[in-house]
């Protein structure tokens, strides 16, 4: 039976695409929250719906018309999509690597398309997991993030993947970078997999 900490998680099924074997244990038997929301000044959120379905190589997402780039197409074709995010004017996906099963996050309206987010699933999963607890640790002692909340949160995140913070493009780390940028107007952060919270960010 398969056991998760979230509310409501989506399982992967166990004939999908050949994945590392640790990665596809970890999301049939664990999986990761449908959907994960990180309300604040510039709002997002992540929903893990393609689990539910055959997973696609990102590759076949880009509608590359006159930019093809075989080198990016080609590389993407072992990025398969777990992830959607949605945010105020645009989307990204968060992928698993087929051969290193690594978590990265992609926009390929970026000129730096691809970001590093973990080392492996079960870190993202457990890195998802430290962000709503802190956020839930704040609002029930009614703070407002502080820097001092945020280095513990950054400390929290470092610990158990240090391989992902020793990136400069780590989603996590530039996260919290633009947190503290934005310190002195940043009065609530809420990170939540209640799906209540979910709405268009379009």
């Amino acid at each position: 039976m398969p056991q998760s900490v979230w509310t409501d998680p989506i399982f992967l099924s166990a004939d999908d695409i050949a994945l590392p074997e640790t990665s596809r244990e970890f999301l049939v038997s664990r999986g990761l929250p449908r959907v994960m929301i990180f309300e604040w000044q510039n709002s997002f959120e992540i929903s893990f719906s393609p689990l539910q379905s055959k997973l696609l190589p990102y590759n076949t997402s880009v509608r590359w018309g006159d930019f093809f780039d075989h080198d990016l197409d080609e590389r993407w074709t072992s990025e398969f999509i777990v992830g959607e995010e949605e945010f105020c004017n645009g989307s990204a996906s968060y992928c698993l690597n087929a051969k290193t099963g690594y978590v990265s996050r992609i926009d390929c309206q970026l000129s730096i398309p691809q970001s590093f987010v973990n080392s492996s699933v079960e870190l993202f999963s457990k890195s998802l997991l430290v962000a709503k607890e802190w956020s839930d640790s704040l609002r029930t002692t009614r703070m407002a993030p502080s820097r001092d909340t945020l280095t513990q949160l950054a400390d929290s995140l470092e610990c158990f993947d240090p391989a992902a913070f020793a990136n400069s493009d780590n989603i996590w780390r530039n996260l919290i970078e633009l947190m503290l940028d934005e310190l002195s107007s940043l009065t609530s952060v809420v990170i939540t997999d209640d799906a209540s919270y979910s709405k268009p960010r379009f």
